[in-house]
């Protein structure tokens, strides 16, 4: 029995460790993977894109060339909510929404 219990609580721990947050604005453009040295950035019609912040300019420089700086909200309880980057308002989107 307490083997069964370990086996659920690893694959509930490995399901929230693969759970990425995904950042929506109303133009369809979405941001990945927030938390990583580099982003994903994506909008529609354009090939998604990683952005990494350039300290030096203290801006973000996303390997297709496109450079903006980033405003973000959010509470520590419940984490970023709210992303402000390249002219447009992204929303953090709610898990298993689609």
């Amino acid at each position: 029995m307490s083997g069964l219990l370990l086996m659920a609580t690893a694959s509930v721990l490995v399901g929230c460790a693969q759970d990425k947050a995904i950042f929506v604005a109303e133009n369809g453009a979405t941001i990945i993977n927030l938390d990583q040295p580099a982003f994903t950035y994506a909008r529609p019609g354009v090939p998604s894109t990683l952005c990494r912040f350039n300290r030096s300019s203290a801006v973000y420089v996303c390997d297709n060339g496109r450079k903006s700086g980033m405003t973000s909200a959010g509470l520590p309880t419940i984490g970023t909510q709210l992303i402000y980057f390249d002219g447009s308002e992204f929303r953090r989107k709610a898990p298993n929404a689609n």
